[in-house]
C-alpha cells in the first residue's frame, strides 16, 4: 500500500513540474574562439557568451532585444508565444520572438551565421501597426562586471573605460558603429560592428552594461521591417 502512494505521489509530481520544464530549451552556438548559449523556450536570450575561454556574460538576461513605447519598456525576455527554431548547416534562426501588451506586438526574427572567428547576428524587427519608439535596443549587452573589459575604442576614434562607469548614473553614449573591447590581464578582445543601413546607431555604456540604439526614421510598423547585423569578431589570444 505505501508503495502503490510513494509511486502515485512521484505521478502527480512529475504531471505538475514537467510542463515547467520543457520550456527550458537552449542550443549551443559557436567556433573556436567565440561560444553562446541561446534560451529560446520562454524567453529568447543569449544566457552566456564565452570569448576564448573567458565567461564574459552569464546570466538569464545576458543578452537580449527591447522596445520602450510610452515610458514602458518590452522586451525579448518576456513573449508571447513560444519562439520557433530552425537550423541549417551554420545558420541557426530563431523565429516568432513576440511581446509587447495587448495594443501591439513587436515581431522579431534572429538568424546566426557561424563562420571561422565571426558569428554574424541580424536581427528583423516589425510591428502588427504603427508605434512610436521611446527606445530601441537591439541588442542590450548586459557582461559579467563592470571588470569584464577595461574599456571600448569607438569606431571614430574615441574611447570608453569602463572604471568610469562606477556608479548607476554614469553613462556614456556616442554616435558609432563599432566598439572593440579589451582586457590587458588576459589578452582578451571582442569587437562589435552594427550595421543599420540608412539609421545611425548610438551605443552606450553604463556600468556593465553596453546598448545598441539604432535611432529609427520612421515609426514602427507593419509595412516598416528594421534588419541591423551585429558582427562579433574575436581578438586576442
Amino acid at each position: 500500500m505505501l508503495n502503490k502512494t510513494i509511486r502515485t505521489l512521484l505521478i502527480y509530481c512529475l504531471c505538475i513540474f514537467l510542463p515547467g520544464v520543457s520550456l527550458a530549451k537552449v542550443i549551443a552556438i559557436g567556433n573556436a574562439k567565440i561560444t553562446m548559449t541561446l534560451d529560446y523556450g520562454a524567453q529568447v536570450s543569449i544566457t552566456s557568451l564565452t570569448i576564448n575561454g573567458q565567461n564574459v556574460i552569464n546570466g538569464p538576461d545576458g543578452i537580449f532585444t527591447s522596445v520602450s513605447v510610452n515610458g514602458i519598456t518590452y522586451s525579448s525576455l518576456h513573449l508571447k508565444q513560444t519562439p520557433v527554431l530552425l537550423k541549417s548547416g551554420n545558420n541557426i534562426q530563431i523565429r516568432n520572438i513576440d511581446y509587447g501588451n495587448n495594443g501591439f506586438t513587436i515581431k522579431e526574427n534572429w538568424l546566426f551565421v557561424v563562420n571561422g572567428k565571426t558569428i554574424k547576428w541580424t536581427i528583423e524587427r516589425s510591428c502588427d501597426k504603427p508605434v512610436k519608439a521611446d527606445e530601441s535596443a537591439a541588442p542590450v549587452f548586459n557582461f559579467n562586471s563592470i571588470d569584464t573589459w577595461e574599456g571600448a575604442y569607438q569606431g571614430y576614434g574615441g574611447l570608453a573605460w569602463f572604471y568610469l562607469f562606477n556608479e548607476k548614473l554614469c553613462t556614456y553614449g556616442v554616435h558609432t558603429r563599432s566598439c572593440d573591447f579589451w582586457n590587458s590581464k588576459t589578452g582578451n578582445g571582442l569587437n562589435i560592428t552594427v550595421d543599420a543601413k540608412g539609421k545611425n546607431v548610438v551605443m552606450q555604456y553604463s556600468g556593465r552594461t553596453m546598448i545598441n540604439w539604432p535611432i529609427p526614421s520612421q515609426p514602427l510598423g507593419k509595412n516598416c521591417c528594421r534588419r541591423w547585423i551585429a558582427e562579433l569578431t574575436v581578438d586576442g589570444l
